[in-house]
């Protein structure tokens, strides 16, 4: 019995013992038969299969997530099947046409899955041909385009997709790694961004040709340090240039991805200058909420937290229940506690977002979703703050849990902080060995992303010396403190909290020494 047939079954059986035709998808994921096929957000899994197929289909209700058999995705199943046996000697002429003309409920469903055969059977000629014609039609193409380039060849997708290139072919290349992401096929993104790179050697940046450019500044991610540096110092000695260029309607979201990439690569000190001298924090609120923790994350690091607040305040009356919201506004007053105020009412401010933001996740995404670890890493590092071990302990490992089962690894960049969140707790209940086991752990999935001078790493080193101190290694100790010290004067400057805390305490263990 194949995965698919194992999961359709054993569902069926479960809503007969239950006697519910709609059932709640959190009840599935301890199932033993099938509870890893419903976690896995892998494109390929028999769960997502079958709901991109159409056979099953997700829903909520009374704000919980539920899954049922559907009659409906079904027919679009079969419809595609019937649309492509009649387009077998067509054109896009002819599902143009049918697009048009036919009223038929569940076309587009079913033209969907038609092109999702066609690409299966490495026939793109239709799928190129519908994404030229625009219109909208083009919006079919992105899930057998997704499709395509988890099955096939990255390079050959991408030359014939821009073989004769419009901004149409962007715009549809931009929304298949939107679903891509989704899917978290992280790595069919970095190959088809490293194409991209290849390809476009010229990087136009801020142009009117919005999913051009915005997919080019996505290709930065892989730019070093420096050249990354140089190039921003560039573009922000051009900002009037490019602000009288480019239409207002696009420019935000230009300057917002490339602002992205500046906080994705660690450069911290200088995505704020970027932010002040293109006015970011003024942006209108829902672009700040959109990239809420990109925002805020920098603010914190270089001890903004009166700007991060305001940036809070200000948006708070229009997101109170959006639980990813509120969950990094916790994370502003966890901050101000632990690098600056060590004032408890911070500290408990955080904690009581967190809890706030945990209820609704559950309520939305659900107990298992990635949004959950991001809530379960806060709570985790928050309760550990507070001394409270047992508990950080619990929820960090109920994080890790989601994010190995999702990615199907215990190597991944978002597990880098968990690990280096879970060896300071560690380190805390003296298991020494074990925590700094953690941070190299931590070491090895920051750096899929981040060099090794970036600010995060700082953070690992950090810990390092605090455990390496404990352990009475007061030489490896300094070592790794020194470290820090350095990244956190190039990456935030000589004068901020972390880098005068950081130099106090290498200042103490020189001391000891």
């Amino acid at each position: 019995m194949t995965g698919n047939h194992l999961l359709l079954y054993h569902l069926a059986e479960l809503m007969l013992e239950h006697e519910q035709h709609i059932f709640p998808v959190d009840l599935l994921f301890d199932d033993e038969q099938i509870g890893d096929f419903v976690k896995s957000i892998q494109i390929d899994s028999p769960y997502q299969q079958l709901l991109l197929q159409g056979v099953l289909s997700e829903s909520v209700r009374d704000e919980k997530l539920y899954v049922s058999f559907t009659v409906e995705g079904y027919f679009h199943y079969v419809l595609g099947e019937v649309l492509y046996k009649l387009s077998a000697d067509k054109d896009a002429a002819y599902f143009i046409q049918l697009n048009s003309f036919n009223s038929l409920n569940g076309l587009q469903e079913g033209i969907t899955q038609c092109l999702i055969r066609q690409t299966k059977n490495s026939f793109y000629d239709c799928i190129i041909a519908l994404i030229d014609k625009g219109d909208g039609i083009q919006n079919l193409c992105v899930t057998p385009l997704a499709n395509a380039f988890s099955e096939e060849n990255t390079k050959h997708i991408i030359s014939i997709l821009l073989d004769n290139e419009t901004e149409n072919d962007f715009f549809v290349l931009f929304l298949v790694i939107g679903l891509l992401k989704k899917r978290n096929k992280i790595e069919i993104i970095e190959n088809i961004l490293k194409e991209l790179s290849i390809r476009y050697t010229e990087k136009i940046l801020f142009s009117n040709q919005q999913y051009r450019s915005r997919l080019t500044i996505s290709t930065l991610i892989f730019e070093t340090q420096d050249n990354l540096f140089k190039l921003t110092e560039e573009i922000i000695s051009n900002s009037k240039k490019i602000i009288s260029e480019v239409d207002e309607n696009i420019l935000p979201n230009l300057l917002l991805d490339y602002y992205s990439i500046l906080v994705n690569k660690g450069n911290i000190m200088q995505s704020t200058v970027f932010a002040l001298e293109f006015n970011l924090y003024e942006f209108e609120t829902k672009l700040l909420v959109d990239n809420y923790y990109n925002i805020i994350y920098p603010l914190l690091e270089t001890g903004q937290f009166k700007l991060a607040e305001k940036i809070y305040i200000r948006c708070k009356n229009d997101n109170e229940d959006n639980a990813v919201f509120i969950n990094w506004s916790g994370f502003i007053y966890q901050s101000w506690y632990e690098l600056k105020s060590n004032d408890l009412y911070h500290l408990e401010k955080g904690l009581m977002l967190y809890e706030k933001s945990a209820e609704t996740i559950d309520k939305v995404f659900g107990q298992y979703s990635l949004r959950k670890y991001e809530s379960l890493e806060n709570l985790g590092y928050t309760y550990g703050l507070k001394g409270d071990y047992n508990k950080s302990l619990n929820y960090l490992d109920l994080a890790i849990e989601i994010l190995t089962k999702s990615f199907q690894t215990k190597t991944c960049y978002p597990l880098g902080n968990l690990y280096e969140m879970k060896a300071t707790t560690l380190n805390e209940i003296g298991e020494y060995e074990q925590a700094l086991e953690y941070t190299y752990k931590s070491d090895e999935c920051k750096l899929l992303q981040v060099e090794l001078d970036s600010s995060e790493m700082a953070w690992n080193h950090y810990s390092r010396a605090q455990i390496f101190m404990n352990m009475g290694n007061k030489i490896e100790a300094k070592n790794s403190m020194l470290k820090a010290l350095q990244i956190r004067e190039n990456a935030l400057g000589t004068d901020s909290e972390l880098t005068i805390q950081t130099r106090n305490e290498l200042n103490e263990l020189y001391n000891d020494l």
